[in-house]
């Protein structure tokens, strides 16, 4: 018997010690949750249980949600409680019925998703005019998933930011959502990078382009675009007037493909920002590039060539290999443009005349105001024009010069 006893009480402290935490955590959220409803523009949440809270919790009769809490609250409180992911599937998956909070303005899955859930999930957003920014990451979600995403795309009237990062949708998954964006008319973002798109997918988002009116933000990076795909993309972009962020880095597109590209840039009046690094370009394809920002008068941001020279993202790259024909082209029209304000450029080995080129376009240009250049060779030469340019030039606040140099070229900057 007083072993017995010995026990209950035993566990009466447990339970005691372990409630006693248990509140503990839940004052600490409360507190955290209304300091920063304090400094938030938004008021009303509710809190969805976790390990750590089995129960809703009220907060002067508002209900407050974890994804507006991570959304407008954990910037500036750094709460952290927010459902994950897996257990949004785990109730989707127990229960065909769940639709999501009225309060949601965001959710992300990292994970978790797959082709036999994402269906349920694009169901329970059709309903909700709430959301607005979706984000599935590393979900294989197929082209299934794609075709679930594109359904709700014609129905939702609120989102206007989708992200499908490695997601396996695939050409059939990205048609799907090409069509969709047809008719939609609230969605500004969209990133589809790593999901093996090729040609046929770039000829119906080309299509898509030619409609919309309302994207701005197109991500396709790390896919398999190439020659014909980047066609079809220009096409689109000859006629779209709203899109001005377009990436295809890491794609095959080529010197074809740049040719392309070069065709639509000359008549395109709103992309400021375009990302071409890491597509198999030479001489041809830079000399095409070369041509179109001779007359294009949008961009501000371009990146070319490869990227492993430097971390920075809103550079000009080239590719390290390409000769003198390609530099001088770009340095003529580093002249003649006037909206490109960062550029960066990164040669293996080039002439002394085309380093003079460079120099000499740095003097008359107005609109660059940071120069990043590196070259493995030739680095003397190179610093020495640049600094004669940088005698005149009024408008560069930001230059870097990286190469092999001999002391020369020090001396002259």
């Amino acid at each position: 018997e007083k072993v017995a006893a010995e026990k209950v009480a035993a566990e009466k402290v447990a339970a005691e010690k372990a409630a006693a935490e248990k509140a503990a955590v839940q004052k600490a959220a409360i507190e955290q949750i209304a300091s920063a409803k304090e400094t938030a523009s938004t008021a009303s949440f509710s809190v969805w249980k976790t390990s750590a809270f089995p129960e809703k919790i009220s907060v002067s009769d508002k209900k407050v949600n974890t994804y507006n809490v991570r959304d407008a609250l954990a910037r500036v409180a750094r709460l952290r409680t927010c459902y994950s992911s897996y257990d949004i599937v785990e109730e989707i998956n127990n229960n065909r019925n769940f639709r999501l909070s009225d309060q949601e303005v965001y959710l992300s899955f990292y994970k978790g998703v797959t082709k036999d859930n994402v269906q349920y999930i694009a169901d329970s957003l059709k309903e909700n005019d709430t959301l607005e920014s979706l984000s599935i990451s590393c979900g294989g979600i197929g082209g299934n998933g794609g075709q679930a995403i594109g359904g709700l795309l014609r129905v939702n009237r609120t989102l206007t930011r989708i992200c499908l990062r490695h997601t396996f949708i695939g050409n059939r998954g990205v048609s799907f959502i090409s069509r969709a964006l047809k008719v939609n008319k609230t969605l500004e973002y969209l990133e589809l990078t790593q999901n093996y798109i090729g040609d046929r997918c770039a000829h119906d988002l080309g299509e898509a382009l030619k409609v919309n009116k309302t994207l701005t933000y197109l991500d396709l990076k790390y896919n398999s675009i190439g020659r014909e795909g980047a066609q079809y993309l220009s096409e689109g972009l000859k006629v779209n007037n709203t899109l001005t962020f377009l990436n295809l880095q890491s794609n095959h597109i080529g010197n074809e493909g740049a040719k392309f590209i070069a065709e639509a840039l000359k008549v395109n009046n709103t992309i400021t920002d375009l990302d071409l690094t890491y597509n198999d370009l030479g001489d041809e394809g830079i000399q095409y590039i070369g041509e179109a920002l001779k007359v294009n008068n949008a961009l501000t941001h371009f990146k070319l060539g490869d990227k492993h020279f430097f971390d920075d993202d809103d550079y000009l790259f080239f590719d390290p290999w390409v000769g003198n024909a390609s530099v001088q082209s770009i340095a003529e029209a580093l002249k003649a443009n006037n909206t490109l304000t960062e550029f960066h450029l990164s040669v293996t080995k080039i002439g002394e005349e085309s380093v003079y080129c460079i120099g000499d376009a740095l003097k008359v240009n107005t609109s660059l105001t940071k120069f990043y250049f590196h070259v493995a060779e030739n680095g003397d030469e190179s610093v020495k024009h640049i600094s004669e340019a940088l005698k005149v030039n009024n408008t560069l606040q930001e230059v870097r010069l990286e190469g092999r140099t001999h002391g020369k070229g020090e001396s002259a900057l």
